[in-house]
């Protein structure tokens, strides 16, 4: 009997493929990276040829690193990165090379023209209920491509996300689902369909368009070519599968009122689950569908989150970085302790964390990051510790905003890279002051969320429901009230260090 479910995890940085048992047990994961080309300043792209590379070998990969045969597999499910628009004809063969993804802003002057077709961005987030920086939204590439490529727009069949255009090479068919649909700028999240008021003002066809489809719905069975390339055997059901953030969410278990993530990556987000799209203008909150049928998870997305500490040791910790390489270690754990002999409050060190503008809580697109409070006792660890707490003291005005929103948040869960070891965690809990438990797969909840859905698809799971047996809470860490108390006072200083910088930030933006 087929036991097993192959998961493809289509990332900004390369692809993880993970085959899961119907426990829900991780057997074995492989990852295979690509590259992301920046040919003009604001141009992000990838190639969704190397997409489909590190599809096809990472699936070789990790079927033989789990010993599992091909015609063991019941499924294959995908989550994805989100924002993207893979043009396509009708035989499903793509028209450019290298596509914009979700970070690529070129479409700015685009989308102030439609915006201003709408009535303004208000309009625009009342039908969306999306507050990112606009010109990174979907459709306003999708303008930008009519503009600038009216040839390639012509010949475009359909536009596609990231896990969309794998799944076409899988399955030979075209579709969406409803977390991604709702992440392109062209959903009405209300109604639950593309907005035709949007569409006459972006001038986008809607043929242009996959169909809508619960991510739980099957999308077809691979193709004997596709079997070919992969590894895999042909007629095995593929899941229409989620995006990235919201399958992240239900792998962090986030299925139901009251329950949070943080995930501590690249950027840093907080999301939750809601019964319905949440609204805040002035904050600009996003809500996305959910991978969970006719549900909704809000976030609030910072830009800059594990970036910063990357940046540090990149351009700071050569030595450490050295020691790791030669004892076979990963550096951050090296770092990591370092942190250990620093109090809390860094010893009057405060970092603003906002490196890549225009994100959470403040949108501003002139935002820096700085670090202020500096004095000759400061050591290397007080600035890595320094850079943890303005992360978490940033995600505390988030959960604020949701609190204004009428939220209530009795658990979080972090996850991702940052959730590694126990110091950034432990900062999290003692500024929120909420208990933060940590999953056994930290790492891989975009692939578990993935995996969630192709087990619902086929029946191997009666509902979503079954995370919470598979979800495996690895450890809980309490806020400490001597910690949180030092933050307490921290945290004011911390909000009016950004407004005080704010003018600053706009004349060196200038």
């Amino acid at each position: 009997m087929k036991k097993y479910i192959l998961v493809h995890d289509i990332g900004t940085t390369g692809n993880k493929t993970g085959i899961f048992n119907e426990e829900g047990k991780l057997l074995a994961s492989s990852y295979h990276p690509y590259q992301t080309y920046y040919p003009q300043p604001l141009y992000v792209e990838q190639s969704p040829h190397e997409w489909w590379k590190a599809v096809c070998l990472s699936t070789k990969k990790v079927l033989a690193k789990a010993g599992v045969s091909p015609s063991d597999i019941a499924c294959i499910s995908l989550s994805g990165q989100m924002m993207g628009a893979v043009p396509v004809d009708r035989d499903g063969n793509l028209l450019r090379d290298r596509v914009w993804i979700w970070a690529d802003a070129r479409a700015k002057k685009q989308a102030q023209m439609i915006l201003k077709k709408l009535g303004g961005m208000e309009r625009f987030y009342q039908i969306t209920a999306l507050g990112h920086i606009p010109e990174c939204n979907a459709v306003f590439k999708m303008v930008w491509m009519k503009e600038k490529e009216p040839d390639l727009y012509r010949k475009t069949y359909k536009f596609l996300q990231a896990k969309d255009y794998i799944v076409s090479k899988l399955t030979g068919v075209f579709g969406t689902d409803f977390s991604d649909a709702s992440n392109t700028g062209l959903f009405d999240i209300k109604k639950r369909d593309y907005s035709d008021e949007i569409l006459y003002a972006a001038g986008i066809s809607r043929e242009k368009l996959p169909d809508i489809h619960d991510s739980i719905d099957i999308a077809g069975n691979i193709t004997r070519q596709a079997a070919q390339e992969t590894g895999l055997k042909s007629g095995i059901p593929v899941a229409v599968g989620g995006g990235d953030v919201p399958c992240a969410a239900a792998g962090a278990g986030v299925l139901k009122e009251k329950t949070c993530y943080i995930y501590i990556g690249s950027a840093a987000w907080m999301g939750i689950f809601s019964p319905e799209p949440l609204f805040d203008f002035k904050s600009m909150l996003c809500s996305f569908a959910h991978v969970v049928p006719g549900a909704y998870t809000p976030h609030y997305t910072a830009y800059s989150g594990g970036i910063c500490y990357q940046w540090f040791k990149n351009i700071c910790c050569g030595i450490e970085s050295e020691a790791a390489k030669k004892s076979g270690v990963d550096v951050y754990d090296i770092l990591n302790l370092k942190v250990q002999s620093i109090p809390p409050g860094s010893d009057g060190l405060l970092f603003l964390p906002y490196m890549r503008s225009g994100g959470a809580p403040y949108h501003n697109p002139n935002d820096r990051g700085a670090f202020i409070g500096l004095s000759l006792p400061h050591k290397k660890e007080h600035l890595i510790r320094a850079i943890m707490e303005g992360v978490a003291l940033n995600q505390r005005i988030i959960l604020e905003l949701f609190q204004r929103q009428g939220v209530k948040i009795q658990q979080v869960r972090v996850i991702g890279g940052g959730s590694k070891g126990k110091i950034w965690p432990q900062i999290i809990a003692d500024v929120l002051n909420l208990e933060v438990s940590l999953i056994s797969l930290t790492q891989e909840a975009n692939s578990l969320g993935a995996a969630i859905i192709g087990g619902v698809a086929i029946g191997m799971f009666k509902d979503f429901s079954v995370a919470d047996k598979m979800i495996e809470v690895a450890s809980r860490q309490k806020s400490r009230p001597q910690a949180h108390q030092k933050y307490e006072k921290i945290y004011p200083i911390f909000k009016q260090a950004y407004k005080s910088l704010v003018p600053v930030f706009d004349q060196l933006a200038g």
